[in-house]
């Protein structure tokens, strides 16, 4: 029912208890979106996901192996400017947790975070004694474990932007982000489905809408094709596809890597567009080719 309301492009999953006998398309069921999940192997229960329109282009990211918990990771980026944005989604289990079990997950996000561009760390994190309502969450007496994980939010000058209990009165669920201003209108609402947590929904300004009538148009007779050739020429395309893991991911990197050519290397012109006068479905198949 969530699919079908249309109401949501990205859909983040923390504890989905999903393993390998459950195919992608149980899911999916003929929608148009992309599931990346990343399922507990060894046990029961855990697990995480991202459910993403097909409408938005993204990337799907390689995640370290680490013990007890799971992660999954994604680059969204905008059609029109191709502004990215990081989504990590976290379920961090503390049974049968040690220390180090902690230590591998915060360096594990360490090094998916250290990048030039917004991130958002979102998932069930139990931590049932931070109280995120007050302005310093954090008790005078911590525990081992919340002093790995304060030291890793103060070092990265995270912002924690939930304040409501997502279960009970405790704040488990967390939305960790390096730029809050990207964040608007986000609120704790009540649980999806069986779960007994609260589900949080948020908005992220990325620029999906042109902002005015004028509609660029790329005039690719006038292109440097020349600069081009030699910048394509120049790719160790080993080295470039070397991070990629699948041949989605594979894909979506080269777009990425035609749209920065073109943006370069390709003049504008500003001519208005006439698709308004068209039926609405051939409007819809022209707003679909401008995406992809």
């Amino acid at each position: 029912m969530v699919l079908m309301s249309n109401k949501f492009h990205i859909l983040a999953f923390s504890e989905t208890w999903l393993n390998s006998k459950i195919e992608d398309s149980v899911i999916i069921q003929g929608f148009n979106n992309h599931l990346i999940r990343s399922d507990r192997q060894s046990r029961k229960g855990g697990g995480v996901a991202i459910l993403i329109s097909d409408l938005i282009p993204f990337q799907k990211i390689k995640v370290p192996k680490i013990p007890n918990s799971d992660i999954c990771c994604i680059d969204v980026f905008s059609p029109l400017n191709q502004q990215k944005i990081r989504l990590i989604v976290v379920y961090r289990p503390t049974t049968k947790e040690a220390l180090e079990h902690l230590t591998s997950l915060i360096d594990c996000l360490v090094l998916l975070s250290s990048i030039d561009y917004p991130y958002y760390i979102l998932g069930d994190f139990n931590f049932p004694n931070l109280n995120w309502a007050n302005p310093n969450p954090f008790p005078n007496t911590l525990t081992p474990s919340e002093s790995i994980f304060l030291e890793f939010f103060q070092s990265s000058n995270l912002e924690q932007i939930v304040q409501a209990p997502t279960r009970n009165q405790n704040y488990l669920d967390l939305v960790l982000t390096s730029d809050k201003s990207l964040t608007s209108s986000l609120s704790v609402e009540t649980p999806m489905g069986s779960s007994d947590h609260n589900s949080i929904l948020f908005d992220i300004k990325l620029n999906f809408k042109p902002q005015s009538k004028s509609n660029p148009k790329y005039q690719f007779n006038k292109a440097n094709y020349s600069h081009i050739n030699g910048i394509i020429a120049n790719i160790d395309w080993v080295l470039f596809f070397y991070d990629c893991i699948d041949v989605e991911s594979c894909y979506n990197k080269f777009l990425s890597f035609l749209h920065t050519i073109i943006r370069s290397c390709v003049p504008l012109s500003n001519k208005s567009d006439s698709f308004e006068h068209f039926p609405a479905h051939i409007q819809g198949l022209h707003q679909y080719s401008q995406i992809h």
